[in-house]
């Protein structure tokens, strides 16, 4: 599995997309969960590279 490098769009914080937190949501009527920024909680994220897994690499 690969893990992808993102960057927040309000924070400019970079970090794993594995280390978003899950926040609950209601968008359009129906539950379920955003991934959001662990720093600042924003929903909008862009990818910055693909980092492979430890896995992977032994």
């Amino acid at each position: 599995m690969t893990d992808r490098l993102v960057k927040c769009c309000r924070c400019r914080n970079k970090h794993l997309e594995s280390e978003r937190d899950k926040k609950p949501t209601n968008k359009y009527g129906c539950w379920g969960e955003d991934s959001v920024c662990p720093r600042c909680a924003c929903t909008t994220y862009y990818l910055v590279e693909d980092v492979k897994s430890k896995e992977q690499s032994q």
